[in-house]
């Protein structure tokens, strides 16, 4: 009788695994799942454990909360020690609700400062922290995740232009973003794509991104794969690994230029080498055979 083997590595956690260990984070996370649940690799909840931690370290939402739930020893909680942490946790959780009332307090006031000096910042016309402003009223936070209020689009719009007129690649995308989205400020592709353009023209990827997206659905320009792959050559040029999975697609479709699956590999591997999901599950997908 043969001995049981573990399950073989799947190409998709190969990919994973790639990514993560170049340090992609959101791999990092994926991987972490894959060992918790066995899906495509042996349980292994220490390397699960190490995985989430890593994740965590920087900054991925719910991989703090999957380091407290794996550990090192791979054993399983017994019911009855389930029962008596949750009742600790909720006694625990009483005795101090006044003093994180207090605290939670204490943190607005902060968050309140924080905000006021950001708005300060970007009144002297600095153009950086006018976008900063922007996207926090764009994302109703600032970069420490702490919320301020609901998004307030027409301010975050309002930011962005004042920074993007003077220039500031980033804030020039993301006011092009707002006018494809039509999030405050009347939706209009065509101011969209003027733009990502200005933004293209000094070097920024995702800026050239937007650009062969826009030609490749014809949003604002008039539809032009061949001109959409050229601007995906330039976003992966610079390093955009949503450039390469493009090119990937492109080539592998024939759209602006002829069908050629070799180089469609090329391109889905280097995207996929650089953390892209959806490139290594096309890998998996569309070319099983060559790993």
């Amino acid at each position: 009788m043969k001995t049981p083997q573990p399950p073989s590595e799947t190409d998709e956690v190969k990919w994973c695994r790639m990514a993560a260990e170049r340090g992609d984070a959101l791999s990092q996370f994926k991987l972490g799942e894959f060992y918790e649940t066995g899906r495509g690799v042996a349980v292994d909840r220490e390397a699960a454990g190490n995985w989430y931690r890593k994740a965590a370290a920087q900054g991925v939402p719910g991989a703090e909360a999957a380091v407290k739930r794996m550990k090192k020893s791979g054993g399983s909680f017994s019911v009855a020690r389930v029962v008596i942490l949750v009742l600790a946790f909720l006694i625990i959780r009483f005795l101090i609700t006044g003093v994180n009332s207090e605290l939670d307090r204490l943190d607005d006031a902060k968050v309140a400062q924080a905000l006021e000096e950001s708005i300060k910042a970007a009144k002297t016309g600095d153009a950086k922290a006018q976008h900063e402003l922007g996207q926090i009223y764009y994302d109703g936070r600032d970069a420490r995740r702490k919320y301020y209020q609901l998004p307030n689009y027409v301010e975050a719009a309002n930011w962005f232009r004042k920074s993007a007129e003077q220039g500031y690649a980033p804030a020039q995308v993301s006011l092009g973003y707002v006018f494809l989205n039509g999030e405050g400020v009347k939706k209009d592709a065509t101011e969209a794509v003027k733009w990502f353009r200005r933004a293209a023209e000094q070097g920024s990827a995702d800026a050239e991104m937007w650009m062969g997206s826009a030609y490749h659905h014809g949003e604002g320009v008039p539809q032009d794969d061949v001109e959409a792959v050229k601007w995906y050559h330039r976003a992966a040029a610079h390093g955009s690994r949503n450039g390469e999975y493009m090119l990937g697609y492109m080539y592998g479709t024939g759209a602006g230029v002829p069908k050629d699956e070799a180089e469609a590999l090329k391109w889905y591997h280097l995207s996929a080498e650089h953390g892209h999901y959806d490139a290594q599950r096309a890998l998996e997908r569309l070319y099983p055979e060559k790993k």
